[in-house]
């Protein structure tokens, strides 16, 4: 008999204590695919965050470029297995994150100072940074979507691929990227006549 109900006990299904349904699942990423990744995006991440502040910077963010971009990393970090595009996708995060910043009222003005360097930039990269400062000045004067347009354009982005990012008609972008381009020759030939 008792080898019976043995029997029947182990047929049937057990429920789950309800300790056991409370508890988090076990990890689901072994430390090699963690590893793995974490390499992966590495690779992504330390020649991209400099670019990304100076995108950053040709949009208006000032000061906020580097912190905003560090907090598009991580969102980007966290998204990595599911992102196709990250370098767009990052751009993406980093740019509505200074839109929403920007409709706080905590936009700067495009021609003020650049941050001094610090250990997420090396020397190399500010000086890139601090050569894009230079147009800030010339885009004081462009609309946001010639400021957008431009600055995707800038990090190597085609007006079809930026028009699909920023949900624009690609004759839009086109337009804009050209009336954007005009005024910034004009300004820029304005400053070489000053003295």
């Amino acid at each position: 008999m008792t080898n019976e109900s043995s029997d029947v006990s182990a047929a049937t299904p057990q429920q789950p204590s309800t300790s056991s349904r409370l508890q988090p699942p076990p990890a689901a990423e072994p430390a090699q695919e963690k590893a793995a990744r974490d390499a992966e995006f590495a690779v992504f991440y330390r020649p991209e965050f400099p670019r990304l502040v100076g995108f950053l910077l040709v949009q208006g963010a000032g000061h906020l470029a580097a912190d905003i971009a560090q907090e598009a990393m991580i969102e980007t970090y966290r998204k990595w297995e599911l992102l196709d595009r990250p370098g767009a996708w990052v751009r993406m995060v980093a740019q509505r994150r200074w839109w929403r910043l920007a409709a706080d009222g905590r936009a700067e003005i495009p021609h003020d100072r650049l941050p001094d360097p610090c250990e997420l930039l090396p020397p190399a990269a500010y000086e890139q940074i601090e050569n894009r400062h230079v147009m800030l000045a010339l885009l004081d004067g462009l609309t946001e979507l010639q400021r957008q347009v431009l600055s995707w354009s800038y990090d190597g982005y085609h007006p079809t691929e930026i028009s699909v990012v920023l949900g624009k008609d690609a004759s839009t972008v086109r337009s804009a990227l050209r009336e954007a381009r005009k005024k910034v020759r004009v300004a820029y030939r304005r400053g070489e006549e000053s003295p």
